[in-house]
């Protein structure tokens, strides 16, 4: 949820229900560190003139040191990773069956409705296992800094990511629906145990 809303019916609104919504605060350091990375994110992509390449070596060699203290570098995530929102699109529709095998592969989330708006966090950490996590390490974080300063969540992780970026996203979304399709109900350990060796992912069987 991007904000917090609030809802509340008036005489005057004849029974029609009015949302507004609270802005979400986000402290200074995320927003210090949002507008660095946002600003090299497009510095990067800029016309450089005549020093342009020798600019561009300098911005990409660039680190930034995030709050958790990780350092990453904009040659790491700029193939990947914009600063410019894309508009909002689904890349995990109802009619896509990501959520239905993944929800009918795993013991804890086989009871629950996959087409269910608001799903349950352990939903959030399979979907980054099966699809963020195959991206260089570098990704998530950036994206992470872009669409989720402080951990509060103002958009989708995807919508900072390059057209290059989701055509690998969806890739890794189809890949991983064509694994879950070959196994049966409530398989989840053996399919995630062949996709982490086949993708070089780490597989953490406790934690899933």
């Amino acid at each position: 949820m991007k904000d917090e809303e609030i809802k509340k019916t008036t005489a005057s609104d004849e029974g029609k229900r009015v949302i507004v919504k609270r802005p979400v605060e986000i402290s200074p350091e995320a927003k210090e560190e949002r507008l660095l990375l946002s600003g090299l994110l497009i510095e990067q992509t800029e016309d450089l003139a005549k020093a342009a390449l020798r600019r561009k070596r300098e911005i990409e060699e660039r680190e930034i040191e995030l709050n958790s203290g990780r350092k990453i570098s904009i040659k790491q995530i700029n193939d990947f990773v914009t600063a410019h929102r894309r508009a909002y699109s689904a890349i995990f529709p109802n009619e896509n069956p990501f959520f239905k095998h993944m929800f009918r592969l795993h013991p804890s989330l086989f009871v629950l409705d996959p087409n269910e708006y608001i799903k349950p966090p352990l939903a959030g950490k399979l979907l980054k296992h099966l699809t963020y996590d195959r991206f260089d390490i570098e990704i998530l974080p950036a994206l992470r800094v872009l669409a989720m300063p402080d951990g509060i969540s103002l958009d989708k992780c995807h919508q900072y990511l390059t057209p290059k970026g989701i055509e690998y996203f969806t890739q890794f979304r189809d890949q991983a629906n064509e694994m879950m399709e070959k196994y049966g109900d409530l398989q989840w350990y053996e399919f995630n145990l062949e996709y982490s060796k086949k993708y070089k992912l780490v597989c953490q069987p406790k934690m899933f």
